[in-house]
């Protein structure tokens, strides 16, 4: 099935048929995404999981640019032309979830890199690596998170 989601509904035949809906870098091209969102939780499960993936506008890269004076569109990435709402990884359960009393976080995360370039390459392993990036991620998830993960369960 193929159909515009701002604007149409599934049939009826998948109310209350799917375990998980999955929003993977989709929210932030919506015109209204907690009202997709609120919609189309008729399709879940009772207990089903919403799993959503969104950029992180206020990642380091981003700032970067911003106090280096661009805040360009792109054909891509954080800054796409098509996106019409960006979010940090506080704002995003903010607006998407705690709008949705149907909704409970179970999981909120983000996913990124710490930048010590030259570190980096010459020095750590890749496994020292992955673990700079999942701490830097954890503890500090709206300058290191690039992405943004959140699963929220239906109540």
């Amino acid at each position: 099935i193929n159909i515009n989601i701002e604007i149409e509904n599934l049939p009826d035949k998948y109310l209350n048929l799917f375990d998980v809906l999955i929003f993977s870098h989709v929210l932030e091209h919506l015109i209204n995404p907690t009202e997709v969102l609120y919609r189309l939780l008729a399709y879940l499960k009772p207990n089903g999981k919403i799993i959503i993936a969104l950029p992180n506008i206020a990642n380091w890269r981003e700032r970067v640019k911003l106090i280096l004076g661009k805040f360009e569109y792109t054909d891509g990435g954080v800054m796409d032309k098509t996106h019409l709402h960006f979010y940090t990884y506080y704002t995003a359960p903010k607006y998407l979830i705690d709008p949705i009393k149907e909704l409970k976080i179970e999981h909120h995360f983000a996913n990124g890199s710490v930048p010590l370039a030259f570190f980096r390459h010459y020095l750590f392993s890749s496994e020292m690596k992955q673990w700079i990036d999942r701490l830097g991620s954890k503890y500090f998830p709206n300058l290191f998170g690039a992405e943004i993960l959140i699963v929220a369960r239906f109540t």
